[in-house]
């Protein structure tokens, strides 16, 4: 997490119920980060709070078969049901009893009430996650948030960076994903912490020996936090990640793409949040595509993973329309009615694929000599011109580059050839911006 921050600014904090933890990068202890923070709730406070919830104890107790949690929660009260109500409904239906009990006893006004896992969390009014998140962070604008129950949302909303666990609260994991970058983890609990850590860290290691090396590999490693849920594809997808060392090329592939994609958008009036999430997707699915095209010859190959790559998109909930644009940078067919009628951000996908090779960019012709020099390429778009109307790949693509280049160009009001530098140009600005 370190590698989110820059020096001497919090690294990680962790606000369990009211208790707040904090290192610090100058080597503060835990002890002596907390004792700075201001003293807002005292032991006389701690012991009044629990003597007012002592009937709402004793109703779930007795009335409920609950039980209430005492070790890890110095300042909040758990009440976990009965084992044998412990699935979703059962909880939900715990969680309203308790809530009536508290209204009727007229405690509402005293203390807060949250659905947690597994139990009922109850702390004073005003002692939050989101409080003891603010006492330590203060408006730094920088923090991850891991959290899996509905008491995590207020702090979440603090937070640029916020990732839930597979079994959170579903409103948890709702407002995980309003966040510049949030992630909801496939795996439980910290099985899903493990995963996220691994997604972030692939991407955050401040590499290279000069400073404008490093400012540029802290550009690309920050667009890629904000796009935290997209690069957990690419982990799925085998391009990310340890073990897959590889293949990282596909992964550092599509961030460039992604970041070309979205100056461009940002000069034509685009969608840049479209772009942005399609270009990063478009090679998730690259491993399993080159593998099957080895396996089964060039078109084959591509037409077999194709299908299976946008059914497991749609399955994670990727929108319809943001599935066809990551697959906009190979046309569906060369008729001239359908590549007219494409939308800009699909042509400015097929553009920035055009131009990126690796993590660089280059003029398209460039790009498209080196691919004819490449046996396997020219063997892949040979096979595709039953499907072009008796072009090959590379014939359509030279085609389409100089309709969209000659149009962005325009546009933008450039010369003639200038397209590749403006883009490189721009990357430098926001590099030193």
């Amino acid at each position: 997490v370190r590698y989110l921050f820059p020096p001497n600014s919090v690294e990680t904090i962790v606000a369990e119920n009211g208790s707040v933890f904090a290192r610090r990068e100058g080597g503060k202890s835990v002890t002596e980060a907390v004792a700075s923070l201001p003293q807002y709730f005292n032991r006389e406070q701690l012991a009044s709070f629990q003597e007012r919830c002592a009937n709402l104890i004793a109703f779930c107790q007795t009335k409920l078969g609950g039980s209430m949690a005492r070790e890890g929660k110095e300042v909040a009260i758990a009440l976990i049901p009965a084992v044998d109500v412990l699935d979703d409904k059962g909880l939900d239906r715990f969680f309203e009893s308790v809530m009536a009990e508290a209204e009727r006893e007229g405690i509402t006004s005293d203390i807060e009430i949250h659905l947690s896992q597994g139990a009922v969390d109850i702390t004073p009014k005003g002692v939050t996650k989101a409080r003891a998140s603010r006492e330590i962070l203060g408006d730094s604008g920088v923090g991850v948030y891991f959290g899996d129950s509905s008491s995590d949302n207020e702090a979440m909303s603090n937070m640029p960076v916020n990732i839930a666990p597979g079994n959170a609260a579903t409103s948890t994991k709702t407002q995980a994903q309003k966040a510049r970058a949030g992630l909801v983890a496939e795996r439980q609990d910290m099985g899903g912490v493990v995963d996220a850590l691994s997604t972030i860290e692939a991407y955050m290691r401040l590499r290279g020996k000069n400073e404008a090396r490093k400012r540029k590999t802290w550009y690309f490693s920050k667009f890629a936090v904000d796009h935290l849920s997209e690069m957990h594809f690419l982990k799925r997808g085998g391009v990310l990640g340890k073990g897959n060392e590889s293949w990282r090329n596909i992964s550092e592939h599509c961030l460039a793409e992604a970041v070309a994609a979205d100056i461009l958008a940002e000069a034509l009036g685009a969608d840049r949040g479209k772009v942005s999430t399609a270009a990063i997707l478009h090679d998730w699915f690259k491993r399993r595509e080159i593998e099957a095209m080895r396996e089964l010859g060039g078109a084959k190959g591509y037409e077999a993973t194709a299908g299976e790559d946008e059914s497991l998109l749609r399955e994670q909930g990727v929108p319809d329309e943001i599935v066809r644009l990551a697959h906009a940078n190979v046309p569906d067919s060369a008729d001239q009615t359908y590549l007219a009628q494409r939308a800009l951000e699909e042509r400015i996908l097929h553009f920035a694929d055009l131009i990126t090779v690796n993590s660089e960019w280059l003029p398209f012709r460039e790009k498209l000599l080196i691919a004819a020099r490449q046996k396997s390429t020219v063997e892949f778009s040979e096979s595709m011109r039953k499907r072009f109307g008796g072009k090959s790949i590379l014939e359509l693509q030279d085609e389409l580059g100089a309709d969209e280049e000659r149009e962005f160009e325009m546009r933008i009001g450039l010369q003639a050839g200038e397209l590749v530098d403006f883009l490189r140009r721009k990357l430098e600005e926001r590099i030193n911006g």
